[in-house]
């Protein structure tokens, strides 16, 4: 039986499942590194505009960051790396990591904001060096999984009331988002190389 016509408590547990399972499968296939590599090179660097990362240089960042109240959270896919001056081609002296992070269904845009700007504070602390007074920028990747077109909106437009003074105290970050939805299928099929990636997309 087909999920719209099951009643509509049954039809959201299993869409649920989907999603979950659909998470998973990206989840495995990302912690790849060399799967990892092939779909930045391919997906993420074209979205960088200017910005180019050492794909040779991938380390998989497995830390469990702390939130508030003690909790522990994981963000999907962390991965450390360095820069790469696109003029010159030398390794810049920054260190980097990629935050990336799958969506089954889109947050609304502030929660969003809130739940990356955690992941983004954690990684800075856990790679701060109190010697040098130094961490790490955190380039941040959402993978949409439905929702074709989706944009994220500025911290700032999220507080129309807010004069521009009072704007200058709201934190501001960019998002890398890639719409699963709306890749062309010609670039998913040219992940040729692990068929796990190109399975779940």
């Amino acid at each position: 039986m087909e999920a719209h016509n099951l009643p509509e408590s049954e039809s959201d547990d299993l869409q649920k499942k989907l999603h979950h399972a659909h998470d998973k499968m990206i989840r495995i296939a990302l912690f790849e590194e060399e799967s990892l590599r092939e779909f930045s090179e391919k997906i993420i660097m074209p979205k960088l505009k200017g910005i180019k990362i050492d794909l040779n240089n991938l380390k998989l960042d497995s830390t469990t960051y702390t939130g508030a109240h003690l909790q522990a959270f994981y963000s999907d896919i962390v991965y450390l790396t360095t820069m790469i001056d696109e003029t010159t081609g030398e390794k810049e002296l920054v260190n980097v990591a990629l935050l990336i992070e799958h969506k089954s269904k889109m947050p609304k845009q502030l929660q969003l904001r809130l739940q990356i700007s955690d992941y983004i504070n954690g990684i800075m602390k856990r790679h701060y060096d109190e010697k040098t007074d130094t961490t790490i920028p955190v380039l941040s990747i959402i993978f949409n999984q439905f929702d074709k077109g989706w944009k994220p909106k500025t911290f700032r437009s999220l507080f129309p009331k807010a004069s521009d003074k009072i704007a200058l105290f709201i934190p501001e970050f960019a998002l890398i988002v890639i719409n699963l939805a709306d890749l062309p299928k010609k670039t998913i099929n040219s992940l040729d190389k692990y068929g796990t990636l190109k399975a779940a997309l």
